[in-house]
């Protein structure tokens, strides 16, 4: 048996020969039952006196609140906070009659704290904004990127808050066809690599990986399915992260060919126990408006007997239409003197500028349309890098999960 080590080595073990005694010299279960009780009883803990009892229940009344402050706390004048849990970034919903129910309350009371802005909205300590509604209210929820959590929480309380401030402007007539540069992030978490990878505060999960030279493990396709590419033959970037996850002490070692849906991109080669990003760029007219198939292969070069390599990201960055996806659509102006979004399927359309993600600022002067069997929404941007949040309201989804904060 020959144990290599990420550094490359190579430590030969055995051979090792075992030989089993007919006699392992332990007791037999009748040899067990024979012993006496006190060597085979279960120890139990010595009862506790009388007036232990009493000192730690009267400790115990002390320490816990009385039914009549948790009846005070699930009153009307005493909320309880609740938290929200969102994975992406977008527009969020809240619906008064579910958080009436998860607080025991009635949906006009919520609305009436609503409508009175005694609703307040956090994240991480900092305030954030939101929009009232008929029904309930909507904010504008971020994605968090950590190594720790995949989610980010909001915090409802009743200490009073701030709704979405509002901006005029200059309604504009539609130009629909317009385009922008949009970047498009694939990745998963399914593989801890902690023996390789020395830095705790690095990211040290990955995709999946690959054996170069292995007639199954050493390619893997990835799916890609950038939204609205547009007819463009301008260009685009593909980006693949990479971690080499062995060593031998050669140099450029690990060595990748990339390709997309056949085409060949090019190769890239580096050595060592460390993090790579693989950037090609290309002619938009590589992609499909739909399914994309980007192949990342191992190659195992000459003198290198072997080859590990992680697989972490796919990153594209491409020109795309100004069209929606589920009714919610970040975009840019990118140069463009009014942005036309199409492909809602309500009139309620909202624009909203997330240059501060907390407190965003809602966009009055929005021209909405009709377009086909849907609608579309146009406005000036203020600028070619602002962000924009465009969104259906009646069509956006509530948080992931809504709880009620329990004291610990």
């Amino acid at each position: 048996m020959n144990e290599i080590e990420f550094d490359s080595k190579i430590h030969v073990c055995g051979i090792f020969e075992v030989t089993f005694a007919e006699d392992d010299g332990l007791p037999s279960k009748a040899a067990l039952s024979a012993r006496p009780s006190a060597e085979r009883y279960a120890r139990l803990p010595r009862a506790s006196s009388e007036s232990s009892n009493r000192r730690l229940a009267a400790r115990s009344m002390q320490a816990r609140p009385s039914k009549a402050v948790d009846k005070a706390l699930a009153a009307p004048q005493g909320w309880a906070p609740l938290k929200m849990f969102v994975s992406q970034s977008g527009v969020y919903h809240v619906d008064a009659a579910a958080v009436a129910g998860l607080l025991g309350v009635s949906p006009a009371e919520v609305l009436t704290r609503i409508g009175s802005r005694a609703l307040r909205v956090t994240n991480r300590g900092a305030p954030c904004s939101y929009l009232p509604v008929s029904d309930g209210f909507c904010f504008y929820g971020e994605a968090v990127d950590s190594l720790y959590t995949q989610t980010n929480v909001y915090w409802i309380s009743w200490d009073g808050g701030a709704s979405i401030a509002q901006q005029a402007g200059v309604l504009p007539s539609a130009q629909p066809g317009g385009m922008f540069t949009d970047t498009c992030r694939l990745e998963q978490q399914n593989i801890p690599v902690t023996a390789p990878v020395t830095d705790p505060e690095s990211d040290y999960w990955f995709w999946n990986f690959l054996i170069a030279g292995h007639p199954t493990l050493g390619a893997k396709d990835y799916g890609l399915r950038p939204p609205a590419v547009a007819e463009d033959n301008g260009q685009a970037t593909l980006v693949v992260r990479l971690f080499g996850g062995s060593t031998v002490g050669k140099t450029n070692e690990h060595r990748v060919r990339i390709s997309l849906n056949g085409a060949m991109l090019g190769e890239f080669q580096w050595d060592g126990l460390k993090n790579v990003e693989v950037a090609h760029t290309f002619s938009q007219s590589l992609l499909r408006d739909g399914e994309n198939s980007v192949r990342v292969t191992a190659l195992l070069g000459a003198g290198i007997p072997y080859s590990v390599v992680y697989v972490d990201s796919l990153e594209l960055t491409y020109r795309r239409r100004y069209e929606a996806v589920d009714n919610q659509l970040l975009a840019r102006g990118d140069g463009n003197a009014v942005i036309t979004a199409t492909g809602f399927s309500s009139s309620k359309i909202r624009v909203l500028d997330v240059s501060d993600p907390a407190m965003p600022v809602l966009l009055k002067s929005v021209r909405v349309e009709v377009d086909g069997g849907l609608y579309r929404a146009s406005f000036v941007p203020s600028g070619p890098s602002v962000p924009y949040q465009v969104v259906a309201l009646d069509a956006t989804p509530p948080p992931a999960a809504i709880l009620v904060d329990s004291r610990s």
